[in-house]
Order: C-alpha cells, then sequence, then structure tokens
C-alpha cells in the first residue's frame, strides 16, 4: 500500500512546525520564538484522519542567508519538496507577504505538484480578511488557520486529504480496515473469556506480597494437586508470579503454567527411569532473536560525528553536517532494511554538561535526546578518536546503562589521527574509563569514509537480539548450583548464607530474581560474580543484567 507524504515549507519563523505538530497531535518539533531553529527535515506519520500519511518539517527557507548552515537548510527544503506528493505552504498573516514569500512560491510552482496555501497564525474570523493580501503572489485562495489555537484547523486538514491523489479510494480502505481489526479485537476477547477457568469471587484479587516465593506444599505455585507428580508454574514471560506482570489470579497462574519442579532444581525430585541426576532432559536456552523492528539512537557529544554516521549508515544525506557544534537540534531518524531486518536510526543533539546548558533550545534538544534513549533499543554512543576521553563520554554512556538500553561503544574518526595508540590500548582504557559497563562491545570506524560502518547493522541486531535472550529457569538454577557448590558464602547471624532458587523474570533488559536465605547478607561481589556467571554461561552480549533479590 503506497504511503503519501505532505512537506510544509515557508520562510522562517511562520509556524511551520507548529504546523506540524497540530497535524500529529504532540509536540515533536521544537518550537520557539527564535527564527531558523528548524534545520533538518522532521519526519512525522499521521494516522488520526480519514487517510494516514507521513508530514514533512522542513526549516524556513532563505535565499539571502546569514547563517552559515542555511545553503544546507535550503537543500534540505529542496528534498522534501521532491519527495513529496503534496506541499503546504505556509505564510505569517501578521507579517502579511514578503519578497522571501515570493521566492518560496515560484519555488514551489516549478515543482509542479499539488500545493495548499496556508495563511497561519489567524486567530479568528476577524482576521481572514488579512489573508486577502497574499493574492498579490498570484496564488489561489489560502487557508486562514492557527496551528496553535485551532481556528480553521478542521477545514484544513479536509482539504489537505482532498489534495491526496486517490483520496477516496483510500479512505475507503483504512475505513474497512479498520471495521475487520475491531472484529479480530472482538473476537478474541470473547475467545478469551470462553476459556478462562472458573474462580471464586475472592480468589480474583489474590496478590503474593513483595514477590515472595510460598513454602512447598502450601497452596500456591508450589502446591501439589495430589494426582500427579509435584508440578510448579513456568509462564514465557514469568517463571514465577509477578504482581502487575503476571496475568489473573496466583491460582489461574498455577493452573495455566506447570513444569516439573526438577526444573527447578528441587533437591526432593526423585529421577524417573529415563532421567538421569545430571539433568540430561534440561533443554538448553534456545537462541535470541532480534525483534522486527530494531530502533537504534545515536548518541555523543556535540561534534563527534553522529549525524554523518547516520548519513553513513543510510546512504543518503539526511542529516545536516557541519564541523560547528550544536548542529542538530531536533530528533532525526529514517528507516533502513538491510538483509531483511528492519532499522530505525535517529540521530540525535550533543550532550553537554548539565551547567553549560544555558540555553532554552539545547534544553529542548537535550530532554527530547533522553526521550530517544528512552525509546530505544539499542545506543550507539560514539567518542572523538581524535581527543581524549572525558568525563562526559562516561556519563552519556551512564545514561544508556542505566536505562537497560543495549549498548555498544563506536570510536569514530579512526582515519583522522596518524600518531594514535594502538585498538588494544584504547580498549583497555574504555574498559578502565567505563569500569560499569564491561558488556559493551567496542567499534573502530570512520563515518566519513565509511570504514567498518556496516558492521554496525549485524551488531545492532545481534545486541537487540541478546536484549529478549530468555533462560531456562532448569538451566539457570543448574548452572549456578554448580557454579557455587565449591564457594563458602558468607553467614548472617549465625545463619550461613544459601542461594535456594533462581529465575529469570523479563527482558529488555534480562531482569533475574535470586531467593536467598538472608538476602540482607548478600555482599555487591557476589552479585557480580551471579552476573559474570550468567554473562559467560548465556551470553548477553552488549546488554547489562539486572539482579534483585529476595527472601526464600
Amino acid at each position: 500500500m503506497r504511503t503519501l507524504t505532505a512537506a510544509i515549507v515557508g520562510r522562517p519563523n511562520v509556524g511551520k512546525t507548529t504546523l506540524f505538530n497540530a497535524l500529529l497531535g504532540e509536540r515533536k518539533g521544537i518550537v520557539d520564538a527564535v527564527p531558523e531553529l528548524t534545520r533538518d527535515r522532521n519526519y512525522a506519520f499521521v494516522e488520526r484522519f480519514a487517510v494516514d500519511f507521513f508530514i514533512i518539517d522542513t526549516g524556513g527557507y532563505i535565499v539571502e542567508p546569514t547563517d552559515p548552515l542555511a545553503d544546507a537548510v535550503r537543500e534540505q527544503t529542496l528534498l522534501a519538496i521532491e519527495e513529496a506528493d503534496t506541499i503546504i505552504c505556509v505564510f505569517d498573516c501578521a507579517d502579511g507577504p514578503s519578497p522571501i514569500d515570493y521566492d518560496v512560491v515560484e519555488l514551489i510552482r516549478r515543482s509542479g505538484k499539488p500545493v495548499l496555501y496556508v495563511v497561519n497564525k489567524c486567530d479568528g474570523p476577524e482576521h481572514e480578511h488579512r489573508s486577502f493580501e497574499f493574492f498579490r503572489l498570484g496564488i489561489e485562495q489560502p487557508s486562514s488557520l492557527s496551528a496553535l489555537g485551532g481556528y480553521g484547523m478542521r477545514d484544513f486538514v479536509q482539504e489537505l486529504i482532498r489534495t491526496f491523489p486517490d483520496y477516496e479510494q483510500l479512505a475507503l480502505e483504512k475505513s474497512e480496515r479498520k471495521q475487520l481489526e475491531a472484529a479480530r479485537e472482538e473476537e478474541a476477547a470473547l475467545e478469551f473469556e470462553l476459556h478462562q477457568p472458573a474462580l471464586a469471587p475472592d480468589e480474583e484479587d489474590e496478590w503474593i506480597d513483595d514477590l515472595q516465593r510460598p513454602a512447598v506444599g502450601s497452596e500456591g505455585m508450589y502446591a501439589s494437586d495430589g494426582a500427579s507428580s509435584a508440578l510448579a508454574p513456568r509462564s514465557a514471560f514469568a517463571p514465577v508470579y509477578v504482581p502487575g506482570v503476571s496475568h489473573g489470579s496466583v491460582r489461574d497462574y498455577d493452573a495455566t503454567y506447570r513444569v516439573p519442579l526438577r526444573e527447578l532444581g528441587d533437591e526432593s525430585y526423585v529421577p524417573g527411569d529415563n532421567e538421569t541426576d545430571e539433568g540430561d532432559e534440561v533443554l538448553p536456552s534456545p537462541e535470541a532473536s532480534p525483534p522486527r523492528r530494531v530502533n537504534v539512537a545515536i548518541v555523543g557529544r556535540p561534534n563527534v560525528g553522529k549525524s554523518t554516521l547516520l548519513n553513513t549508515l543510510l546512504g543518503k544525506k539526511r542529516a545536516i553536517t557541519s564541523p560547528l557544534p550544536g548542529t542538530t537540534r531536533d530528533l532525526v531518524d529514517d528507516r533502513v532494511v538491510r538483509d531483511g531486518q528492519e532499522f530505525i536510526f535517529t540521530d540525535t543533539a550533543g550532550l553537554r554538561k548539565k551547567a553549560r546548558v544555558s540555553d532554552t533550545i539545547e534544553r529542548y534538544s537535550t530532554v527530547r535526546t533522553l526521550r530517544a534513549l528512552e525509546d530505544c533499543d539499542v545506543a550507539i554512543v560514539v567518542l572523538d578518536g581524535t581527543r581524549e576521553f572525558s568525563e562526559q563520554d562516561a556519563k552519556i554512556l551512564g545514561v544508556a546503562h542505566e536505562r537497560g538500553r543495549g549498548v555498544i561503544i563506536v570510536v569514530n574518526k579512526w582515519d583522522v589521527k596518524s600518531e594514535r595508540r594502538s585498538q588494544e590500548e584504547v580498549r583497555a582504557d574504555l574498559r578502565e574509563r567505563f569500569k560499569f559497563a564491561p558488556y559493551a562491545p567496542v567499534l573502530f570506524i570512520s563515518a566519513k569514509s565509511g570504514r567498518h560502518c556496516p558492521a554496525l547493522f549485524d551488531l545492532c541486531s545481534e545486541v537487540a537480539a541478546e536484549r529478549l535472550r530468555r533462560v531456562s529457569t532448569g538451566r539457570l538454577n543448574q548452572v549456578l548450583t554448580r557454579a557455587l557448590a565449591d564457594q563458602t558464602l558468607a553467614t548472617y547471624r549465625g545463619r550461613k548464607l544459601k542461594l535456594h532458587f533462581a529465575a529469570q523474570v523479563s527482558v529488555a533488559p534480562p531482569k533475574f530474581l535470586l531467593f536467598f536465605s538472608q538476602p540482607r547478607a548478600v555482599h555487591f561481589s557476589l552479585l557480580r560474580q551471579i552476573k559474570n556467571i550468567i554473562r559467560q554461561s548465556f551470553g548477553f552480549h552488549g546488554t547489562d543484567i539486572k539482579l534483585a533479590t529476595r527472601k526464600c
């Protein structure tokens, strides 16, 4: 199915980004009274109306530039016009026609594409007469609206949809598609209700407080029904019942997900005739598969080559590049498919020390960069190979680490420095500076020449898959029991510390729940050792492992 595209163009400070946000229904683009704020093309998918379409926000078009980046901004506008099916030309109602508006109208006419003229900042009917001044530009009747206040937006959207080719057919197809999806959801909900077990009213809200494991034989997750071997639950998403994560009540969960206790490492289990004490039937964890779409955020300090890396990965000039720091302000993202795997790469604004951020625009950019880190699967932390690594690099990497994102360290500009340290020396330096993230792979590249950049596709796919890796409960307990068998653990109040049980409770990032006899006696060195055991046995390359302890 073909996706339509509309590009918003106009001179600086006429409200293009405000209109972009109004059509999208959220504040994706940065809006401020400062002119020439937007530089790169900003894309968004609008599905709020009868027809779905992409919208492109562009920087202000200037004929005689005073900004050193104006030529690059104008080039981005020309690319947007070339890509769009419909062009939205925006004017300023308060300022009236200007010489630059003439140039913009002439540029759009040469494209030969459908155009919709908009007079923005028209806050009500009493201001609509000002739109008549724009007839001197030789244009058709413009739409009067206020993108900020919402006046005239409904009529404008209807007129915009009518400019798209085959809009009636597209609207009909979307309506039929929504009806089909609603019917499927209703059918799935009905089927789910029919297969729900009958529960007493007082059982529906039964929870386990503080994730405590019930005693063996008690009513709960380790209870035996007496008719078969001792059974215990195991979900594909939570091996133990977790309030807020597992579905239904405890009793419902137990009746649905049950496997032999031997997979949980229970010492009371007696092997059958076809089984051995070594656990021959405990299957290894399956190979992890990457998600259908891998979201990758490119982060780092200003002027380390993030935008150049994005352009190289996409194979086109998607973002403006310049030696000037702070060139990128908005998030710049684009989609690429390689070997059947879909990637969404997002270029972000450079992150400086908080004390140095005094500009409002830079604060907006910083917030959006942190949001991109929150939403991504993998964070590519770009370092400048021509300069010494700084504390700010460690802080940026630390943000991705704390948020549980997959992390790849990229040392850029490796072809620039003639007298440089070897890769082994740099790796050792990085491990020393970033001790909290020893799992992060390191890649030496040149974003400008493209050297070693293709390796990032496979690496991002691998790290995204590792974040989704699941370890079977039986295999996990088997590995930990053997690794800690000969080790004397600490004591607490005269009692020896013992690890009774472990289970992986979630992924992305992988989280493990450890049940100890005395959780307060668990030293961080033991948790670090367990984390290393898990990583050596099961992988989790490029992602942190989160551990939590509970009393058994």
